[in-house]
C-alpha cells in the first residue's frame, strides 16, 4: 500500500499519463533482490553473527536509512509543492 500511494503521487507530481504499476513491479523486483543478497550476505559475510543479532543491527539501519529517505521524500514535495503554487 505504501508503495502505490507514494508512486501515483510521483505521476501526478511529474504529470505523466501512466499508471503505478510498472513501479510497483520495479520496486517487487528490488525488494527480492534484497532478500536474496541479505541471504548471501549473511551467510558468506557475517557467518559468525547469529541470525537474531544480524536482524537486530539489520532493523536498526534500515530504520535509519529509510526514515532519513522519507524525510528526504517529504522536504522534496514540500518544495516542489511550493513552486506549483
Amino acid at each position: 500500500p505504501f508503495n502505490c500511494i507514494l508512486f501515483e503521487r510521483l505521476i501526478a507530481t511529474f504529470k505523466y499519463v501512466s499508471n503505478a504499476g510498472f513501479l510497483i513491479y520495479v520496486a517487487d523486483s528490488f525488494g527480492y533482490l534484497g532478500s536474496v543478497a541479505t541471504l548471501f550476505y549473511k551467510n558468506y559475510g557475517q557467518a559468525n553473527l547469529s541470525w537474531l543479532d544480524f536482524f537486530i543491527y539489520s532493523n536498526y539501519a534500515l530504520a535509519i536509512v529509510g526514515g532519513t529517505l522519507m524525510l528526504g521524500a517529504l522536504l522534496y514535495f514540500k518544495n516542489k509543492e511550493v513552486e506549483r503554487s
